[in-house]
């Protein structure tokens, strides 16, 4: 949806690349925010 609307007018392959390259960096920083306090339990 994201590259038929907001980078329709980029018809090289720049505009996927930057396209995934954004929403990488979105879920990663999103996956560290969300598990920032997971806890690692021990078995003592």
């Amino acid at each position: 949806m994201v590259p038929y609307t907001f980078l329709s007018q980029v018809s090289q392959w720049y505009g996927s690349f930057l396209f995934w390259a954004c929403a990488g960096l979105v879920i990663i920083a999103l996956n560290v925010f969300i598990t920032k306090d997971f806890k690692e339990h021990s078995d003592d």
